[in-house]
């Protein structure tokens, strides 16, 4: 049997709710890591769905794992924030019970690369695969390599897009964590956490996919998303940060035409709710500067419309002939 270390290099959480039937395939491939030095936590959120059967047979043979079944249902980051909480490691890899380690080296590539001084997490490339476990595309979202926390910030920023990746993807130190996830944000509660972590240090980016993310329909995330949960929290977060100081410019005008974009197909209640923040931020960009800039961002977009239209025609065009 292999036993639980007193004070591990890094605690795996794995909080799930009604995942049961991926989570003997989750537990595997951290089990199978060529790195010893760990906790497993794994919190089953009130499911019910028999997830304590799978954990205990793998406890069996594994001191690290520690089960816990929560009487009453929390909520995904609620029960995220409980994992923190009880996690004992010097840096922490969250994730869900769907995803999996994918290469047995994740964790020693991943502890490596964060001893580098000033980072406050590594994170990677991810195999996507979907509900069978078949692969339907690798992304890797940064150029290989460090990159400063106020540059990385910046750019998820300029591009309205959560580069380091789901929880899943990355590693990083447990003391930079203990404000845990912001509770007011449940679909992007991650990518606020991210913001984050790079207020306190930098990003190393693996373009190696070391882990796989599970997209499948009963999936939380995906259920927020049809609910247009996201595009709110989108809105709202990416306003919070870009009135940052530590923001950039040129980040902040790429939030603000962003803005300008998405408010109109937002919910009325929520619209209105954002619309004070949106135009807090135009005015730390100054409002002449802002219309010349949404004019120009105006005219990009009709000019992109007319270059589609006109490659549709000739493609009809050629077909026709």
């Amino acid at each position: 049997m292999t036993l639980l270390p007193l004070s591990p290099k890094i605690s795996v959480l794995i909080p799930c709710f009604c995942q049961t039937c991926f989570l003997e395939e989750a537990l595997a491939s951290v089990i199978r890591q060529n790195w010893q030095d760990m906790e497993i936590i794994v919190a089953d959120d009130a499911s019910e769905d028999g997830a304590s059967m799978v954990v205990e047979a793998f406890q069996r043979r594994d001191s690290r794992i520690r089960f816990y079944e929560h009487p009453q249902r929390l909520g995904l980051t609620a029960n995220w924030n409980w994992c923190l909480r009880e996690a004992r490691g010097q840096t922490i890899k969250l994730m869900g019970g769907d995803d999996l380690l994918e290469a047995p080296d994740c964790l020693s590539r991943q502890w490596a690369a964060l001893q580098k001084p000033g980072l406050a997490l590594v994170s990677s490339a991810r195999q996507l695969i979907d509900e069978a476990g078949e692969p339907i595309r690798i992304e890797s979202t940064f150029s290989p390599g460090l990159h400063t926390g106020a540059a990385a910030r910046d750019r998820m920023l300029e591009t309205q897009t959560n580069l380091v990746g789901e929880p899943v993807c990355a590693l990083f130190w447990r003391k930079l964590a203990s404000r845990g996830f912001d509770p007011t944000y449940r679909q992007l509660n991650d990518m606020e956490f991210w913001f984050h972590l790079l207020t306190q240090g930098d990003l190393l980016y693996q373009s190696e996919p070391l882990v796989s993310f599970r997209m499948h329909p009963t999936q939380q995330s995906q259920q927020n998303w049809k609910c247009g949960l996201s595009s709110e929290e989108h809105v709202r977060l990416l306003l919070q940060e870009a009135s940052k100081p530590c923001c950039s410019r040129n980040a902040r005008r790429a939030v603000a035409l962003w803005t300008w974009d998405m408010l109109p197909h937002l919910p009325r209640s929520s619209a209105l709710n954002l619309m004070e923040s949106a135009q807090r931020l135009r005015s730390q960009l100054g409002h002449i500067r802002f219309w010349f800039a949404a004019i120009g961002h105006l005219l990009r977009r009709l000019a992109d419309r007319w270059e589609r239209s006109i490659r549709k025609r000739i493609g009809r065009r050629n077909t026709s002939s």
